[in-house]
């Protein structure tokens, strides 16, 4: 089906980087939207994070729209390049904060 995980926890600043991949097979369906509201409620209230946050490329529109109803905003002011497979991406950053706004 697909694959989620908090792979970025930051104990010091009470953040957590999140990240996903779901089956084309899958899509649509809701699946991925829920699996993050519960994967940042989770956050909020077991271990102690105030800040979610997330990327996803500039291009991948479907993503941005899981992020979004999940609650999390995009930061216009924070965007970064990643080197995958020797091509470089730009990214998005999405971030929700414990008392429900995003950045």
């Amino acid at each position: 089906v697909g694959t989620f995980d908090v792979h970025k926890y930051d104990s010091r600043r009470h953040r957590a980087e999140i990240g996903y991949c779901l089956s084309s097979d899958y899509w649509g369906q809701g699946l991925m939207v829920e699996a993050v509201k519960c994967i940042i409620d989770y956050l909020f209230l077991y271990a102690k994070v105030t800040e979610v946050i997330a990327f996803c490329r500039i291009d991948n529109h479907q993503s941005q729209r899981v992020l979004e109803k999940a609650g999390m905003q995009k930061d216009i002011l924070r965007r970064k390049r990643k080197n995958i497979k020797k091509v470089w991406i730009e990214l998005d950053r999405y971030a929700i904060h414990k008392n429900g706004q995003g950045k």
